[in-house]
């Protein structure tokens, strides 16, 4: 199980789903920081345009 680190302002989380498997295009990160909440989307230009959106929950790490 890969766990993935985001850091949000002066904090550090730790993403709990394991789903984000996303390298290169741009990228977006949203995170709530009371419901620990955080929204992840991506932009791949190449053949066709694919915006792909995961949705999870975080824990405070520090």
């Amino acid at each position: 199980v890969t766990n993935y680190e985001i850091y949000f302002e002066n904090d550090k989380y730790l993403i709990l789903d394991n789903n984000i498997g996303l390298i290169g295009g741009t990228s977006m990160l949203y995170l709530d920081k009371q419901s620990k909440e955080f929204l992840f989307a991506s932009l791949r230009v190449g053949s066709s345009f694919s915006n792909i959106t995961y949705e999870g929950e975080c824990e405070v790490v520090y």
